[in-house]
């Protein structure tokens, strides 16, 4: 078919338009059929096109090449990406959401530093938008293969700096940049990072999209970094982001890189415990792996303060029933435990 005969043809606006396909009949009545996409402002020379994810979602993204008549060359990744994303940390004492330990990680996956923000035009900078919102400031360069780090507090702030630095092990070169609007939803959320383009006539900028992130805290998304103390992390820098195939959950490596390992396995689950009341219960599990391995006991579901080895043992109270599992993660990978259960006997008494 001719799309675009002369006299008649149509044209899609670089900042931004849709495309669809309906089926219709002889006398032009729609007959059900359609199909097509919405999309942002467009690169010049960069094509859209349709890619399936693992999971055999349709996504419309932007084309590594232009293949017109062939194969789609597969999604442009870079040359900046979201590698890391520490949607929620562990919660405070008395299940208070803890905003300050949330990062998400900027990499570039190039050999040569990359500006985020327009040369010719230094004010108009790059943009993380979506679930949460921060404007960079003007003037910054990630280095070849660098990271900077986008917070909810302000890095002036340096007793919680400091902090956040000392939690995550985050390298003094690494820039940490915020304080971003909003905050990371705790089981879905969006993030995306923008470019600005060159101004249209009237002074508009089209805001190109770089990267675009859709995690939740459950499957087919790895829910190891639900609250436990792993962060999602990216496993192939190169492939495209928005796939939960191509992240895992691990010890937050916020910064610096840790270079792959074998990811947990667990070879002694935990075992159900009796014990009579106010004697010491212990739990124990074993596991192998790339070192350093972390672990994080839970109480139903929750994260208990301070139980954090491989064993854990406790004053055993009558608290009714409970199910208790631990996290064993490391930079590589993360793991849950199998349930086990504690029964508590209480001694008879007048």
């Amino acid at each position: 078919a001719d799309f675009n005969p002369v006299g008649t043809g149509f044209a899609f606006r670089s900042s931004g338009d849709e495309v669809y396909l309906l089926s219709g009949d002889v006398q032009t009545n729609l007959t059900g059929y359609l199909h097509g996409f919405n999309f942002g402002a467009a690169e010049t020379g960069i094509s859209f096109g349709r890619h399936l994810t693992s999971q055999g979602a349709e996504h419309f993204v932007a084309q590594r090449d232009l293949s017109l008549g062939a194969t789609n060359a597969g999604p442009k990744v870079g040359p900046v990406i979201i590698s890391e994303i520490m949607y929620r940390p562990p919660d405070l004492p008395g299940s208070v959401d803890n905003q300050d330990d949330e990062f998400i990680e900027l990499r570039n996956v190039t050999s040569t530093s990359v500006p985020l923000y327009d040369l010719a035009r230094p004010a108009n900078t790059w943009r993380l938008h979506g679930g949460v919102d921060f404007n960079l400031p003007s003037g910054v360069t990630l280095p070849p293969n660098g990271t900077l780090l986008l917070v909810s507090f302000h890095p002036t702030n340096e007793v919680k700096l400091a902090a956040f630095r000392a939690r995550y092990g985050v390298p003094p070169q690494v820039l940490i940049l915020g304080p971003y609007s909003g905050k990371l939803d705790n089981s879905a959320d969006n993030v995306r990072i923008s470019k600005p383009d060159a101004p249209l006539a009237g002074g508009s900028v089209p805001s190109i999209l770089v990267e675009e992130v859709e995690y939740t805290d459950s499957s087919p998304w790895p829910d190891g970094a639900d609250g436990m103390g792993a962060s999602l992390q990216r496993t192939s820098l190169t492939a495209y982001g928005n796939d939960p195939a191509n992240w895992t959950a691990a010890v937050p490596t916020a910064g610096w890189d840790f270079g792959g390992g074998v990811p947990p396995i667990i070879t002694a689950q935990p075992t159900d415990v009796t014990v009579v009341g106010l004697n010491d219960a212990t739990f124990s599990v074993t596991a192998t792996g790339t070192e350093p391995l972390a672990y994080q006991w839970r109480r139903n579901g929750v994260n208990l303060a301070g139980a954090t080895n491989a064993t854990f043992t406790f004053p055993a109270q009558p608290l009714g029933d409970a199910l208790y599992s631990v996290a064993v993660f490391n930079p590589a990978g993360a793991t849950l435990s199998s349930n086990a259960s504690l029964t508590v006997l209480l001694p008879a008494k007048i």
